[in-house]
């Protein structure tokens, strides 16, 4: 109905437009040069009339062009997604049944279809993983880990496990420490890192990735030699002291905290405060 009245509209004003050029009679003169054209002012008015109707189905046709080329693109675009969503389904269905080169192959289709996204990436790695081609799983969970936001902290675990895998301890660090830069309280790379921390006899490093004892007698023993060792390789007797009272408070049954407080006391001379 609106249409219907726009277009009675435009008529009408065509109409009176008509009428008022018929009224007053005239000629207009178009110089360009030598050239000269003159025309009734009827006549420029209708061929004015006639180019802006031509413009007007022209912008008219580009616009449905458009909308026709957008709407494809659409169709495309959801088609591609709908079949990449099938191809990550197809991969964890393969990793869940063991097979590795199946998974790789519909990982591979996925990141095709969807690009590099957190999900294809982490699924490729996985995938390339399981199929023994490692190469590819490093690559893959690098790409993740490098990228910012989500993501990021699952990339760091799967280089974590991958060199735990090959026995590079020190790697397989590098990775748990970046992760927890992510989410500290991630166990799997607390106790990488703490492990890690031990065999480099980085003592206080590993006390910081060990909880306090809180009433727990095994984390209170476990701080309690970490703290001996640490005192053990401290140059300054004062803060060894401190050290080895900090194990004893850890764990007041453990007869070698104690003996090592006693020593360090008598050796200072401080034999009221060691009995």
């Amino acid at each position: 109905m609106r249409r219907a009245l726009l277009v009675l509209l435009v008529l009408a004003l065509a109409a009176a437009a008509a009428l008022w050029i018929a009224d007053r009679p005239g000629t207009l003169t178009l110089a360009v040069a030598d050239l000269v054209v003159e025309a009734p002012l009827w006549l420029a008015g209708l061929g004015f009339a006639l180019l802006l109707l031509a413009f007007g189905g022209l912008v008219w046709l580009l616009a449905r062009l458009s909308g026709w080329w957008q709407r494809r693109r659409l169709r495309r675009a959801l088609r591609q997604r709908d079949e990449g969503d099938a191809a990550v389904v197809a991969a964890l269905e393969a990793l869940a049944a063991g097979d590795g080169p199946g998974a790789l192959r519909s990982g591979r289709k996925a990141r095709k279809l969807l690009g590099d996204t957190a999900l294809t990436l982490l699924l490729t790695g996985h995938a390339a993983r399981a199929a023994g081609e490692i190469d590819t799983a490093e690559q893959a969970f690098r790409s993740l880990a490098a990228r910012r936001g989500a993501g990021a902290f699952l990339g760091h675990r799967g280089l974590a496990q991958l060199a735990v895998e090959r026995g590079a301890q020190g790697e397989a660090a590098e990775a748990a420490k970046a992760a927890l830069a992510l989410r500290p309280n991630a166990v799997w790379a607390q106790s990488i890192a703490f492990a890690d921390s031990v065999r480099l006899q980085d003592w206080r490093g590993a006390l910081r990735l060990l909880p306090e004892a809180r009433g727990d007698a095994e984390i209170g023993h476990r701080r309690a030699a970490l703290l001996l060792a640490a005192a053990a390789d401290e140059p300054d007797a004062t803060a060894a002291q401190r050290l080895e009272e900090e194990a004893v408070a850890a764990a007041p049954s453990l007869a070698p905290a104690h003996a090592a407080l006693v020593r360090r006391l008598r050796a200072a001379g401080r034999t009221r405060a060691a009995d």
